[in-house]
């Protein structure tokens, strides 16, 4: 919540000073090349939410991609075209306590009107300080629903 109302905040500075830069798009050099197949998996693939939960412990290890819990959560993503489409919300662990999915937040403005999709890890190539997907916005929206 108090998250939000930061983003909130922060977007209204922004949006009533002047635009002064428009910032490029990502470069290729800070991401992981992209995994053998780039295909989003079928929806009825994905998991359900049922048997995820959020990871709790922010400095834990994502081995998949060598990366803390605490770096991937709020990290924005890039689709094929280099525009933004979502921003990784909560990185999730199965029953298992093995971590495979994240839940992945776009559309809406200023966090209202969002959706949150559950998104396996394999369909997200993380970098630096953003990830990049070959899935659109539209593709995202027809994994599961993070209802939690």
């Amino acid at each position: 919540m108090a998250m939000r109302l930061l983003l909130t905040i922060a977007a209204i500075a922004v949006m009533s000073c002047p635009v002064l830069a428009e910032e490029p798009p990502p470069s290729r050099e800070d991401t992981q090349p992209p995994a053998e197949s780039t295909a989003p998996a079928p929806p009825a693939q994905a998991a359900t939410g049922s048997d995820l939960r959020k990871v709790k412990d922010d400095d834990r290890m994502i081995d998949a991609w060598n990366l803390k819990v605490d770096q991937v959560e709020d990290m924005d993503g890039y689709g094929p075209d280099g525009k933004e489409v979502g921003e990784i919300e909560k990185v999730l662990e199965d029953s298992d306590g093995q971590i495979g999915a994240v839940v992945v937040e776009f559309g809406g403005f200023l966090g209202i009107g969002d959706t949150e999709v559950i998104v396996p890890l394999d369909q997200l190539q993380p970098g630096k300080k953003h990830f990049t997907t070959s899935l659109t916005q539209e593709q995202l929206s027809a994994f599961p629903a993070w209802e939690k």
